[in-house]
Order: C-alpha cells, then structure tokens, then sequence
C-alpha cells in the first residue's frame, strides 16, 4: 500500500513540468518518400489501391469542396500542415513545391516548403507534429511503408535530415505503448513517423450517391518524441491523449 501511495504521489509532483518540457517546435521543410534519387523509400498500399476522389487533386481539398462532395474528405493526398486533414471545418495545407509520383498503390517523390512549416501540438500526447498526408485505403488493406525522410529545424541553426520507418496506430489504442516502441532515434534523432488508422464509411465516386463502402484513413504526422524516460513519466502521470471525433 505505500508503495502505491508513494507512486501516485511522484505522479503528481511530476505531472506538469514534464508535460511542458516534453515536447519543443520544430520545422519541417522536405518529406522524402524515394523515386528518382531521393532519400527514405515509397509509400506502398498493400491488398488494395489509395482511394483517389475524382474531385480531389495530389494536395488537401478545400471545407467548400467537401460541402460540396462529402467523400473527398478522404482523398489521399500530400500536405503539410500544423494540425491536421481538411474538414468541413478545417483546411490543411498543402505543400509550397512538390515533385511526387501519386500511383494507384504508390506514392513516391518529395514535397516541401521553401519556408518550412511549424509544428503544433497534435493528438500524440500534444506533443508538437507536422501533418504531412492522408491516404485512403479499403479496409482491410495496409501501408507498406519501410522509411520516410525529412528535413527538419528546431534550434535555427539550419535543416538536419532525419529518417526513420512508419509506426500504425489504431484509433482508440494506447498510443503510449506505440510511441515506446516507435522509430529508431539512434544517431541523436529526435522525431517519429507516426500514423493514425481511422476506419470509417462512405459513398465513394463524384455524387456520393453509390453504396457505402468501408475504408481506413491513415493520417501520418512527423512528430517530435522526446527521451522514453519522459514519455513513460507522462503516462505514470495521466496526461490524457485525446481520440479523434469524426
């Protein structure tokens, strides 16, 4: 019993300073995804082709758009925003340059901002990430994704380059376990390639009028991770991690 006590009581004390000093900003310049010479190596859809709204286009749709037409919410494309995907509240945005090569069940090439792009806190803890892509997959299907690179900033002293494979986490799951046993931060790295699998249902096609169908929604964010030490303190001192509504 006072080995409990004394547990609950250390959560307590450590709960706020961690929490703040968990996580910094950063700034994201270029996502790699291999093809032609490039660093990191293709997105690939395993068991099923990226839903690609015939609405939609390579980059984040606008909330007017999807007013207008519900499924291209749940277009696949590249961006890079602070937040999160477009909504009918909310529009991500889009990379400044890109030159990628957006397959039926590939997606490869780099996309960037010549300024970069700040991070803020996301839904991994609140701890400070960049949105970089929502794909669209059946259900049932999977991501394939061995290596995803970048170019990130977060001390002003210029892009350090950073590289590291892709860790799926299911909406609703731990997500404490899963950052433990995220990317390789060997060689002083500082950042994860994190996914959210979202499954929802939808009336895919240009009038949303056909049947519905079933899908899962990867959201995929770079996000800075700070030593497992601070993360396993975060969860002993019940820092909440909220669940995305939809």
């Amino acid at each position: 019993m006072k080995q409990r006590l004394m547990v609950a009581a250390c959560a307590v004390v450590v709960s706020a300073p961690v929490a703040s000093a968990s996580t910094f900003p950063f700034v994201v310049f270029d996502v790699f995804a291999g093809g032609s010479g490039n660093p990191g190596q293709p997105i690939q859809s395993v068991g099923g082709n990226f839903y690609q709204d015939p609405n939609g286009s390579d980059f984040p749709p606008t909330s007017g758009a999807i007013d207008s037409f519900p499924a291209l919410e749940f277009d696949s494309y590249v961006a890079l925003d602070p937040l999160t995907a477009s909504s009918t509240s909310y529009e991500a945005s889009g990379p400044g340059m890109s030159n990628i090569s957006f397959g039926p069940n590939v997606l490869s090439g780099t996309w960037g901002s010549a300024n970069g792009v700040m991070s803020s806190q996301g839904p991994f803890f609140g701890l400070q990430s960049v949105f970089i892509a929502r794909l669209t997959v059946p259900a049932g299907a999977g991501l394939d994704v061995p290596s995803i690179a970048v170019n990130v900033d977060s001390e002003g002293g210029g892009p350090q380059f950073f590289q590291g494979p892709l860790t799926i986490i299911d909406e609703g799951e731990d997500r404490s376990l899963s950052l433990f046993g995220g990317a390789d931060r060997g060689g002083g790295a500082e950042y994860d390639f994190l996914s959210l699998r979202m499954p929802t249902s939808f009336s895919p096609g240009a009038d949303g009028r056909g049947m519905i169908q079933s899908f899962d929604v990867y959201d995929i964010y770079v996000v800075a991770v700070p030593a497992p030490g601070s993360l396993a303190i975060l969860a002993l001192s019940g820092v909440v991690i909220g669940r995305r509504r939809r």
